[in-house]
């Protein structure tokens, strides 16, 4: 089977990115000095946002540039789109996502456009999806991370990680992969003198950090082992930044970890709403009422209307950083189409932590998990966590 190249160990410059004034600059920035080929990977794609990086693609293939796209399937994402019809039933209706319009626009334009055939991926997760968002140019430089390309969650409090070096190859390996089972194309061997390039390169910048790829798609699933791995080896300190947090054997890893004396604070988005659902604090409830249980500080991001911290970060021992798409659950470790990073730098390190350590005393809050509301919420979001 096909497997990721791994470059364990190998250098690449590193530089995160925070929020829509940092990421999509960058972004378009990046397409516009593609000179030779782009790998687009993207979830959400819509709006003003959406179409201007549409509008920086198209102009990229007519001056010669090979431009690949690969999207989520369709505009309502099955099982999602028929609980979002019942919350709306309730509590109004929220404003309709522009994504699909953009996507069909890319088509007319041209574009090679691909939707992932998510029946292919593993896990036993009920909801699967194509979840990366990943920017490969030139296989010289990428970014990937949380942050989706739309208008309507352009304001979500979500991080990108820039690459320069040879995890550009490994990501436009595993994209070459995805696009190859996507148009249903046998795969190739990778090109040894794609690797060589970078063999010989001139890093004379600054390299910040020995960098691992990770994948969990319909080839393989590493980032579980990963993370699991780097939870059970921490020392002295962990912090955490995420969106969902479900995953019953990463839980009980963070609590070990608090037990044998690791310094460990958890900061998490507080789930009131996604795709138009109102969760009313679930998936989470149920993580946050066993760290409590365990003596953990966590706190949920004080999100305003409309917006999440949609960040899948974490920190360990002052020295390695996790940073994706890959919410810690079952269908983000096991089941959907997600790449994850780990900087081993503490130079990487530090920015997390001037990060979290903002977010945790500005503009955070103690979570709420009392009351019998929130414990039938999370009793019924352990039940189901399976699923998701």
């Amino acid at each position: 089977s096909v497997k990721p190249l791994n470059w364990q160990g190998s250098h690449n410059e590193v530089e995160l990115l925070i929020d829509q004034d940092e990421i999509y600059p960058r972004a378009l920035e990046m397409i516009n000095r593609a000179q030779k080929t782009i790998d687009f990977n993207i979830f959400l794609w819509g709006g003003k946002v959406g179409e201007q990086i549409l509008d920086a693609l198209v102009a990229a293939q007519k001056r010669g540039v090979r431009v690949r796209v690969m999207t989520a399937p369709g505009s309502g994402f099955g099982f999602l789109a028929v609980l979002q019809k019942i919350t709306d039933l309730y509590y109004g209706k929220d404003p309709e996502k522009p994504y699909r319009p953009v996507v069909d626009k890319a088509v007319e334009a041209g574009l090679d456009v691909v939707s992932y055939p998510v029946k292919k991926l593993n896990g036993k997760a009920f909801v699967k999806a194509d979840h990366n968002k990943v920017l490969a140019i030139d296989s010289i430089e990428a970014m990937t991370g949380g942050m989706n390309f739309a208008d309507v969650i352009s304001t979500n409090h979500d991080t990108m990680i820039w690459l320069r070096g040879p995890a550009v190859l490994e990501l436009e390996q595993i994209f070459e992969d995805n696009w190859r089972l996507c148009k249903g194309e046998e795969f190739e061997t990778f090109s040894a003198k794609k690797r060589n390039k970078w063999m010989n390169l001139d890093t004379t910048g600054v390299i910040e950090g020995n960098t691992v790829v990770t994948y969990s798609n319909a080839f393989i699933n590493a980032t579980r082992s990963l993370v699991e791995d780097g939870l059970d080896k921490a020392q002295s300190k962990i912090r955490v930044m995420m969106f969902t947090f479900t995953d019953d054997s990463v839980v009980d890893k963070v609590i070990a970890a608090h037990r044998r004396g690791v310094d460990v604070e958890v900061l998490l988005d507080p789930n009131l709403h996604a795709f138009g659902l109102r969760l009313m604090g679930a998936p989470n409830l149920s993580t946050v009422r066993q760290f409590k249980k365990a003596g953990i500080p966590v706190r949920a991001y004080m999100t305003q209307p409309g917006n999440q911290m949609h960040i899948k970060a974490a920190m360990i021992d002052d020295r390695y950083t996790y940073w994706g798409s890959t919410n810690w659950t079952k269908a983000g470790f096991d089941s959907n189409n997600e790449t994850y990073v780990r900087v081993d730098s503490p130079v990487i390190a530090q920015k997390f932590n001037r990060l979290f350590d903002h977010d945790w005393k500005m503009m955070s809050y103690v979570l709420k998990s009392d009351g019998f509301g929130r414990w039938l919420l999370a009793i019924i979001s352990e039940l189901v966590d399976e699923g998701f």
